[in-house]
């Protein structure tokens, strides 16, 4: 009787598995063909392709997976900010891509061969042109900038730069001259070299406004960087550098503050870190993180120099107009104090803002008031930051948290995708009122 019955549950079972749909394979798609229209024929195929990440004999799981690779090599090459559109679209092509696998006596599994289309509309890339900026910080900044951010179309960014700040026109609150080439790509890896040389003003103020200690300073500096892939997701990059900081002078001395002695530092800073920021048009999505070192010796006695830190910035769009965005950052420098530090805190003064270690914070919701197409679109950014400092062996007070709101107005001129210029309002809410106002004027070159 057991038998009987075990015979019977196979045969049923067998009967079910005969009957069950059988769930067909989705087809598989060979990226047998990549190609770059480029109409006016500035941008070259060559770096083009090196930007998407797409590889040629690449290997998809259905059309879903492969519009997505396409869409993502898409994105990549806009997140550059130096192209007006690109439009993709992919066909199948007829012949067999598999006829090597065969010779070697192999059976792949079938996979069909396809070709993909990137028609680029270039942008216009170079700006030479002077510029003048306003800050409540530095005073009046006169500017010269030479930009160029897809150099023959290899979509390498070259920058230069000399600028001079005064607050009477008169009297320099520091000067700089700024050499850029970025995103050059040798070694399978993107290199970017810096060379800056400046003359800058560091001051410290009470939680009132009064300048407590200030000095003056020059600095050289010779920098390059580069990246890679650790895994998918984390990302390893890498600065050395080298840096003097000399000629100090001590304009102000109503603390209890010693002006840093000169040196000449061999040094590097590195970060660790994963996620992406996806422009669209001129909005943002995505989130990336990152936790940071860096490590200075000055070559003459040895003293070391060293700092950690780590940051996150994450942005929504919500609809076709909204943006709220948000941004976190944790440093700690191991030699003290760093003075200057409010340019984090939109609406404080940069020289209310200074201390051993500090949590900075800033929150935004980007709307986008004006979109007029082929010409500019205009976002109007309200804001909320603050900074949470805590000086070198002191407890924390009340003095200590800086807090700011106000407004950005943000205005991008279709002509030059990695152009925007910036007018900031905002106000210390410690102790609002027009005489605790930051306001700035300022334009961003994306280098």
């Amino acid at each position: 009787m057991t038998c009987r019955w075990a015979a019977a549950i196979l045969i049923f079972a067998g009967v079910m598995v005969a009957a069950a749909p059988v769930r067909a394979e989705e087809t598989r798609y060979e990226l047998a063909e990549i190609t770059f229209v480029v109409p006016d024929e500035r941008s070259r195929p060559g770096p083009l392709l090196a930007v998407s990440e797409l590889r040629v004999g690449s290997v998809y799981t259905g059309e879903e997976e492969l519009e997505a690779a396409l869409a993502n090599g898409r994105q990549l090459l806009l997140n550059r900010r130096v192209f007006d559109g690109i439009e993709v679209s992919w066909e199948a092509l007829e012949e067999d891509r598999n006829d090597e696998s065969a010779a070697r006596g192999e059976v792949p599994p079938a996979a069909t061969p396809v070709a993909a289309t990137f028609v680029v509309d270039d942008g216009w890339t170079v700006l030479p042109i002077p510029f003048y900026r306003y800050n409540s910080n530095s005073g009046h900044n006169p500017l010269g900038v030479l930009y160029w951010d897809n150099i023959a179309g290899t979509l390498t960014d070259f920058g230069m730069s000399f600028g001079y700040y005064s607050r009477n026109w008169v009297d320099p609150f520091g000067w700089d001259v700024r050499l850029d080439w970025n995103k050059i790509r040798w070694l399978r890896r993107e290199w970017n070299f810096g060379i800056d040389q400046e003359y800058r003003t560091r001051e410290r103020a009470s939680p009132a406004g009064d300048v407590e200690f200030a000095y003056t300073e020059y600095r050289s500096r010779v920098s390059m960087s580069t990246g890679f892939r650790l895994t998918d997701r984390l990302r390893y990059s890498v600065s050395p550098r080298m840096d003097a900081d000399y000629g100090y002078d001590t304009t102000v001395t109503n603390a209890d503050e010693r002006t840093p002695d000169s040196r000449v530092g061999l040094g590097f800073a590195h970060s660790i870190g994963a996620g992406r920021i996806d422009w669209h048009g001129n909005l943002r999505t995505g989130r990336s993180w990152n936790v940071k070192n860096s490590f200075s010796v000055d070559v003459r006695d040895a003293d070391i120099a060293a700092g950690v830190g780590a940051g996150f910035r994450a942005f929504r769009l919500i609809g076709s107009r909204v943006n709220p965005g948000f941004r976190a950052r944790v440093a700690h420098f191991f030699d003290g104090d760093v003075l200057g530090q409010g340019s984090g805190v939109r609406g404080v003064a940069d020289n209310r803002v200074f201390g051993q270690t500090g949590l900075f914070l800033q929150t935004e919701v980007g709307l986008l008031a004006l979109d007029i197409p082929r010409v500019l679109d205009l976002l109007v950014n309200p804001f909320f930051d603050a900074a949470l400092p805590r000086k070198e062996g002191e407890p924390l007070t009340g003095d200590d948290v800086s807090a700011g709101t106000g407004f950005d107005f943000v205005l991008f001129p279709d002509f030059i995708r990695g152009f925007q210029g910036r007018l900031s309002i905002g106000t210390d809410l410690r102790d609002p009122g027009a005489a605790n106002v930051e306001f700035f004027i300022v334009e961003t070159l994306s280098f």
